[in-house]
């Protein structure tokens, strides 16, 4: 037995658009195009494998596989009780129970948790209160959502004892060095941790791209995230770059890491390994834009063509410098689809917004794409600061020109988020008055010579509703309609008539 087996660490994550809390997400979605199936968690893969090569002994679980019916919106009210007091009440309360009775705790020595949206930041200090009620043992929070957001909330340290920010390998590994009493805590770089009162940040440090592992999903429910339309093959996700060339107003991601591109070698070797492991040819890409360097994504679909890859894969790409002759490689190369943060129609939003493109950029790409036999995701976004009734109109022209060209529209409404780019220089953007939200990272704002908060708020939901009428009403016979926490009594007469139509 290696010497650190007898040391067994849980690791836990879901998939963030699996559990669905308060926050308004309307699909349009033609299920024979769908390019967002359930995917193996990558974060959860990578930190396992990275672990299990050091001789520990690793439990990973994704909840989002094994709990069908987690839909936390139905009990809306009891989320935001806990939200506020930190009660778990009601049908909540059993549920939660009944998660916990799920988790085999007694056994290990650490509790990792992958919080990766404020969904599951929600649900998880749901079940870490729960688990301290039975338990001491030492529970971590990582992943995106805690390396942006984290250190908005000092009072996660009850009931978690430690949180890690940015890439968790190392910092985890040396954390459960001082769990076992090896070294200091003092040494155990991004952690965040509260000793007496006193909340206390140690040192960062950054890891390079290249060196992260194979992610290793032994232990998890393969077979539940088999898919039937793909020939029963797995989604593996798999990261090639870091980084994003594009510094759009909204976002908190485009600072967090410098660019970086894992050599050609490497991604060759491990792609055909975590192909012949998991016996599936279906990749997504955990990239933020892909076509982030032209020449890097030429050579790597000529490689991909050259060693006969036989992968087929979908990733996230930015609009600009995909042309017909790398659009035809890429599909080439085995890319079934394309995902594009487009967010506007509006030539005036989206220079607001630093996109970097114009709508007719946009649309050139997506015909390109769709000519070339690329399926193309688009997300869109309502309510930007000072967006228009006109505004509006422009991104639902954007959707009727562009309808034989979209295979799936997924549309948000804008929130002002801490540390981006238009929430740290507000004056730049025409907005004032920024208030912090319950959730504690995002703010309501009035803008400057134009809408008040409560105004706002108003137009988001019926800027929303006329694009996404404008998307049913222009989606082809195929197209069906996934509509979450649907306020308009129009458009559930329009599903209802189209049912009806149907069964004609």
């Amino acid at each position: 037995m290696h010497k650190n087996e007898n040391f067994k660490v849980k690791l836990i994550s879901f998939r963030p658009h699996e559990i669905s809390i308060p926050y308004r997400l309307e699909v349009i979605n033609n299920p024979y195009y769908n390019t967002l199936m359930p995917r193996l968690p990558h974060g959860l893969g990578v930190i396992t494998a990275f672990l299990r090569k050091h001789g520990y002994n690793v439990k990973q679980d994704n909840f989002s596989q094994r709990f069908k019916n987690i839909e936390l919106f139905k009990r809306e009210e009891e989320v935001y009780h806990f939200i506020k007091s930190g009660d778990i009440k009601g049908q909540l309360n059993l549920f939660i129970d009944k998660i916990v009775d799920n988790i085999s705790i007694k056994e290990f020595d650490v509790i990792g948790f992958s919080v990766i949206s404020y969904s599951y930041f929600i649900f998880s200090l749901m079940l870490c209160k729960k688990i301290k009620q039975k338990s001491t043992i030492p529970i971590v929070f990582g992943g995106a959502f805690i390396s942006i957001f984290g250190k908005l909330y000092p009072d996660v340290f009850n009931p978690v004892d430690y949180m890690i920010i940015g890439d968790g390998r190392i910092p985890l590994l040396k954390l459960i060095n001082y769990l076992q009493g090896k070294t200091k805590i003092s040494e155990v770089p991004n952690l965040i941790y509260k000793d007496n009162s006193k909340i206390i940040t140690n040192f960062k440090e950054c890891y390079l791209l290249e060196d992260i592992p194979v992610p290793d999903f032994d232990g998890l429910p393969i077979d539940l995230y088999q898919k039937h339309q793909y020939g029963n093959n797995l989604n593996l996700p798999y990261q090639i770059s870091r980084g994003c060339t594009t510094k759009c107003s909204f976002c908190t991601f485009t600072s967090k890491y410098e660019l970086e591109f894992k050599s050609y070698n490497k991604i060759l070797r491990e792609l055909v390994q975590m192909k012949k492991k998991y016996n599936s040819k279906l990749f997504q890409f955990c990239d933020d834009e892909i076509n982030n360097s032209y020449e890097y994504l030429e050579e790597l679909c000529n490689l991909f063509i050259k060693n006969k890859l036989d992968i087929n894969w979908g990733v996230f790409a930015k609009i600009g410098n995909l042309d017909r002759h790398i659009l035809k490689k890429m599909k080439k190369a085995g890319c079934l689809w394309l995902a594009f943060g487009i967010e506007s129609g509006s030539d005036n939003i989206l220079r607001m917004m630093n996109k970097g493109f114009t709508s007719e950029q946009a649309s050139k790409t997506l015909k390109d794409a769709s000519q070339t036999g690329l399926r193309n995701a688009v997300f869109l976004m309502t309510g930007y600061p000072h967006e228009t009734q006109e505004d509006i109109q422009q991104t639902v022209k954007f959707i009727r020109k562009n309808k034989r060209y979209i295979h799936n529209t997924y549309i948000f409404k804008f929130r002002l988020l801490y540390n981006s780019r238009i929430y740290c220089n507000p004056e730049r953007y025409g907005i004032v008055n920024l208030t912090k939200n319950y959730d504690g990272y995002s703010f309501s704002f009035d803008e400057v010579g134009g809408l008040k908060w409560e105004q706002k708020q108003k137009q988001q939901k019926d800027s929303q509703k006329q694009i996404l009428k404008a998307g049913y009403k222009n989606a082809n016979f195929l197209w069906k309609l996934k509509i979450f926490f649907l306020h308009s009594k129009k458009l559930q007469f329009l599903l209802r008539r189209d049912r009806r139509d149907k069964r004609g």
